[in-house]
């Protein structure tokens, strides 16, 4: 089942066309770990959405609410997690922009191959603000 719709966001949004050099961060404020709501691309296509979250050292992979059926329950009783809830900013290796609304970001896990994640925003200055904190963070490692 494939969910096309985007929640609505304000006029200013859909006016403004974002970049990721218009986020200017700070150590502290890169550092303060923010969740956004996403859409993962797995590598056979499906789409997933997902809690992507940032701090300091780190990218988390979560579950959302909404896959969840808006409970902690099924946690208790056995249902998966990730595969990989935790990576670590120092494995990323580049963040591009692939459209208005979607990011890949390249780890290295060891192969020969950089390893993808695909992520798609509900909008592009989610999108944007992802990238910039990400490239942020990368050169302090």
């Amino acid at each position: 089942k494939r969910s096309e719709s985007r929640p609505s966001v304000t006029s200013a949004d859909m006016d403004t066309k974002y970049e990721p050099s218009m986020f200017l961060f700070n150590i502290t404020s890169a550092s303060v770990y923010k969740e956004y709501n996403v859409v993962k691309i797995n590598k056979r296509g499906k789409r997933q959405e997902r809690l992507l979250g940032i701090d300091r050292d780190r990218i988390h992979n979560k579950k959302s609410r909404k896959s969840t059926g808006g409970s902690v329950l099924p946690q208790f009783f056995g249902a998966k997690e990730t595969q990989n809830p935790i990576r670590h900013i120092t494995d990323v290796k580049t963040v591009k922009r692939m459209g208005d609304h979607t990011l890949k970001i390249e780890l290295d896990n060891g192969k020969p191959e950089l390893h993808a994640l695909i992520y798609e925003t509900q909008t592009q200055k989610t999108c944007c603000e992802i990238i910039a904190r990400l490239h942020f963070l990368m050169k302090l490692k």
